[in-house]
C-alpha cells in the first residue's frame, strides 16, 4: 500500500487526477472535485454512481429483439435459397438475395455508427469517469472489432459486462469474456447453440 500524500490538495492535483482516472473534465468538474478533499474524490471516482437510465440502450440493443431479427433474416436466407433452387426464378431469387443482404449491411453500418457514438457520449458524459475509462481499458485488452464480429448488438452487450465486471475480479472478466459471443465471433471459436442466438 503506498504511504498518504501528504501537502496542500491543489486544483492542479485534482485535474490530474480527472484526466487520469477518467477523460478529463471541465473547470467546473475539477472545482468539485477539489472541493471534495483528496480522500473523499479518490472515494468519489471509485464509487462511481450512476443515475439508472442516465444513458439507454438503442431499441436495436434488446436480445430478444436481436434473437428475432436474426431468425427473420435466415429465413429470409433460407426462402431465397429455396426459390434459388427453382431455374424460373433463379434471377428473382438472386436479386431478393442481394438486395435482402445490402438492406442487412446498410443497417449493421447504421447500428455500428449509433453504438460508437451511445459509448461515446458516455465517456463525455459520464458521472463515473474512472468506470468508462476501465470499459475503455478492458476494451483494448480484450479486443473485438466489427469489422470481424458484424453484429453491433454483440458488442453493446460486450460493452455492458466491461462497465459491469469493471472493478471487479479478473478471473470472474476472463471466464465471462470466454463465454461472450462478440469475443467468440472475433477468435473464430464455435458457439454453443442458443448462446449467441
Amino acid at each position: 500500500m503506498l504511504p498518504r500524500a501528504t501537502g496542500n490538495w491543489t486544483n492542479g492535483e485534482a485535474r490530474h487526477l480527472l484526466n487520469r482516472a477518467g477523460f478529463g473534465g471541465s473547470p467546473g468538474d475539477v472545482e468539485k472535485l477539489h472541493g471534495l478533499g483528496r480522500e473523499a474524490a479518490v472515494e468519489f471516482l471509485i464509487a462511481g454512481k450512476e443515475m439508472q437510465g442516465a444513458f439507454r440502450l438503442p431499441e436495436w440493443c434488446d436480445m430478444e429483439q436481436a434473437v428475432a431479427d436474426a431468425k427473420m433474416r435466415r429465413e429470409q436466407f433460407m426462402d431465397a435459397q429455396r426459390a434459388r433452387r427453382s431455374a424460373a426464378k433463379s434471377d428473382e431469387a438472386d436479386k431478393a438475395r442481394r438486395m435482402a443482404f445490402q438492406d442487412f449491411q446498410k443497417e449493421n453500418r447504421s447500428h455500428a455508427l449509433e453504438a460508437q457514438g451511445w459509448w461515446f457520449n458516455r465517456m463525455l458524459k459520464t458521472s463515473a469517469p474512472l468506470r468508462e475509462k476501465m470499459v475503455l481499458f478492458w476494451h483494448d485488452h480484450f479486443a473485438t472489432s466489427i469489422q470481424k464480429v458484424k453484429q453491433p448488438v454483440l458488442l453493446m452487450n460486450q460493452n455492458e459486462l466491461f462497465r459491469k465486471n469493471a472493478f471487479g475480479s479478473f478471473r470472474d472478466l476472463t471466464q465471462a469474456i470466454v463465454r461472450d459471443p462478440a469475443m467468440m465471433l472475433y477468435l473464430d471459436t464455435e458457439i454453443e447453440q442458443g448462446h449467441a442466438e
